[in-house]
């Protein structure tokens, strides 16, 4: 359930501030940060994460998720 919170939340910033956003799970909580790459992201890849940090997904301005959830 919190990783659904997350992606909900990460959905109306990303309207708000229409910026795409990556969701990753670091130290065992779901996290939301801008994108790096968006075309990276459109392909579903986050070069930016570290080994601690497992990728959930990515949240676009439109509110759409692509992801694994």
């Amino acid at each position: 359930m919190e990783t659904l919170q997350a992606i909900r939340e990460a959905q109306l910033s990303a309207r708000q501030d229409q910026t795409a956003y990556t969701l990753f799970v670091e130290g065992g909580a779901p996290k939301r940060k801008p994108v790096a790459n968006l075309s990276h992201a459109a392909m579903g890849i986050d070069f930016s994460l570290s080994s601690e940090q497992a990728l959930i997904g990515f949240v676009f301005p439109s509110g759409r998720f692509e992801g694994r959830y």
